[in-house]
Order: C-alpha cells, then sequence, then structure tokens
C-alpha cells in the first residue's frame, strides 16, 4: 500500500499555524470580568491589544506596554470603570479607541487618568465623570461634601461644598442659593492655583428637606489624558455635576462641575468636552434648588485639525424651574496653542479667570 505524499504547501500551512497559536505568540486580550492589569498581565498573556467586552472595572498598575503596537478599545454599549488609585499609562506606541464608556468610581481622587500615543472617542463613546466626585448632601438639609484642596479627599462641609436646604455646589464657579433661604448660596470658589492644570473633585450639593427623594447632585470627576499623538473626539468627554433631585417640598441643589486636563499634539473631531454645573432639584414650587457652579477646563495643544474650541464648555447649572433660587456661577475654561507651556503661544480664556491690573 502507498502513503500518500502531503503537498509542501500544506505542510507549510500546517507550520505557520502551529507557529501562531503557540506559545507566547502575540494575541487581543478580551476583557469580560474585573481585572488587574499591569506588565506581568500583558507579558504573560502576550497581549498585542486589548478588548473591553463587557462591563467591567480595571485596575491599572504602573506602565502597560502592549506588545507591538497595540489598541485599548472599550466596545459600544459596556462602561469600564476605572479602579480605586488607579491610572493607565500605556506604552509608548500603545493608542485607546473609546466606543464605550469610559468612568471613574464616585469620590476616587485619582479620577479617569490615561497616557497614551493616540485617543479616539468615537461617535456614541464618551469619557465621562458625571457625578463622580463628592458627594450630595441628604435629605434633611445636609451640607454636601467638597474635596480637601491637599489630599483631593472628599468630606463634608469642606471647599465648595453645597450648603444645606437646596444650596449649589461650587469649584471654579460658585454655588447658587435655593429657592428655601438666601443662607444657602455659596460664594467660596477653590482650586484657582491649579486652574491650568486642574485635579480636583466638584463639589456636591446641598440636601433638601426631609423627602427621602430630594437629596443634592454629587459634583462631576476628575478627567486627566496626556498624549504624544492625537485626541480626535467626536464622541463627548465630560466631567459634568449633578442635578439635585426634588419633589414637592425643598429641592437638593446642583452640583458643581469637576476638572479636565488635557494634553495633546493634535485636537480632532467634531464632538465636545464639558464640566457643566448641576441643576437645582424641581420641587414645582419657589423651593426648588439653586445651581451648580461649573468646573475647570484646561487643554493644551500644538495642533488644531477640525475641532472647535466652541465646544469646550464650563457652564452653571441652572436653578430648578419656578424656584427663588440663583443659578450656579461659569467655571474656568484656559487653552494654550502649546503642548508645552514654553511660555510662548496664543492663551484663549473663555471665562473664570480674574487677572489683577498689575499682571501681566
Amino acid at each position: 500500500m502507498k502513503l500518500r505524499k502531503i503537498p509542501f504547501v500544506f505542510f507549510v500551512a500546517l507550520l505557520f499555524i502551529g507557529l501562531s497559536t503557540g506559545e507566547g505568540s502575540a494575541a487581543t486580550c478580551t476583557i469580560s470580568a474585573d481585572t488587574l492589569i499591569n506588565q506581568a498581565y500583558i507579558d504573560s498573556n502576550s497581549c498585542s491589544a486589548i478588548t473591553i467586552s463587557a462591563s467591567v472595572s480595571t485596575t491599572w498598575v504602573g506602565t502597560t506596554d502592549l506588545t507591538g503596537a497595540g489598541t485599548v478599545t472599550v466596545n459600544s454599549g459596556v462602561t469600564m470603570t476605572m479602579g480605586t488609585s488607579s491610572a493607565m499609562v500605556l506604552g509608548s506606541t500603545d493608542d485607546v479607541t473609546v466606543n464605550g464608556t469610559i468612568a471613574h468610581a464616585t469620590s476616587d481622587p485619582s479620577g479617569i487618568q490615561i497616557t497614551a500615543r493616540n485617543i479616539t472617542v468615537a461617535s456614541g463613546g464618551t469619557i465621562r465623570a458625571d457625578g463622580n466626585g463628592c458627594v450630595g448632601g441628604a435629605s434633611g438639609g445636609a451640607n454636601g461634601y467638597g474635596p480637601n484642596t491637599g489630599t483631593g479627599v472628599c468630606a463634608i462641609t469642606t471647599s465648595g461644598y453645597g450648603k444645606g436646604y437646596g444650596g449649589g455646589g461650587a469649584y471654579a464657579g460658585t454655588g447658587g442659593r435655593g429657592g428655601y433661604t438666601e443662607d444657602s448660596s455659596q460664594t467660596t470658589a477653590y482650586g484657582l492655583s491649579a486652574s491650568t492644570a486642574p485635579t480636583l473633585l466638584g463639589a456636591g450639593g446641598g440636601g433638601g428637606s426631609n423627602a427621602v427623594t430630594e437629596l443634592g447632585g454629587n459634583g462631576g470627576g476628575r478627567i486627566t489624558l496626556t498624549l504624544t499623538g492625537t485626541l480626535t473626539v467626536t464622541g463627548t468627554i465630560t466631567a459634568n455635576g449633578q442635578a439635585g433631585s426634588g419633589e414637592n417640598n425643598i429641592g437638593g441643589g446642583g452640583g458643581s462641575g469637576g476638572s479636565i486636563h488635557i494634553v495633546t499634539a493634535t485636537l480632532a473631531g467634531s464632538g465636545s468636552i464639558s464640566a457643566n454645573g448641576g441643576n437645582g432639584g424641581p420641587t414645582g414650587t419657589g423651593n426648588g434648588g439653586g445651581g451648580g457652579g461649573a468646573g475647570r477646563i484646561a487643554v493644551y495643544y500644538d495642533t488644531l485639525s477640525g475641532f472647535s474650541l466652541g465646544s469646550v464648555l464650563a457652564t452653571g447649572g441652572a436653578k430648578a424651574t419656578g424656584s427663588n433660587g440663583v443659578n450656579g456661577g461659569a467655571g474656568s475654561v484656559w487653552l494654550l496653542d502649546r503642548r508645552t507651556d514654553d511660555g510662548a503661544g496664543n492663551p484663549r480664556i473663555t471665562s473664570g479667570f480674574d487677572f489683577s491690573a498689575s499682571t501681566d
């Protein structure tokens, strides 16, 4: 009986398949459960790319350099929440694509921190820290929480806190008083010395009255993005304050906006960037909550490629409809056409800076 010859092409194909699936070969690592990601994880799984395929919490530790020039992709319809005290620092040739959502844990001072070559926030995608800052006050007229300006940790009745009975939280913008009492206005802003590189969380609004549904809104969170290449924003990047809630008595105040700090070589896309204050909680009476003050935004870039700087917003939250209260104040927006602040360039300030006459 004669043995049949195996065609040479078929033999080469088998050899190639064997080599490509062998141990140590590069692969796309798909994450569908809470995961700690460090260089050991990348190396042991030979990750040339990472795909977030389900809503999970990921804790990033140290620099994580993907095998080759790789991409971290967050799929549409899922949320990747940054683990507490976590920062995503990728290799110099690694990119991030956001088709879904990247968020962070409420009241975590580390917020969302990403260092990469390129970041693309696709249409429908978002890097979002809305309501992830310091929490709002409880019902019964409790004060909101604000950040310690030294540690960044939230505590009750601290920087910018919304005052009880419906006062909005403050940050760059002042918190509007609620309709119930004039004593609930918060006129003390914070973080001015770091307004060109903001990192602090937004403050929570003051709680409403005894109804459990009349709560102060949480402040906005923190987003820090550092790129050597291009940030393309077709979706949204937001650190907005949360609206206060209301029922039929005294509404909660809106939370203040949070912090967004972006450094990139090129800024592109047709999306938007915002750190707006939250609206006051409605009650259907004059006792609705006051608006939260807006947060702080700083953006540094070398080249503008189609992105509209008019889409970078820090707007105060509105008082509740029909309320006797006050809207929240505008925040600060600092835009500089230099990736590195070398003393040159053309700064554009849209709101939130008050220079004295003796200042250059």
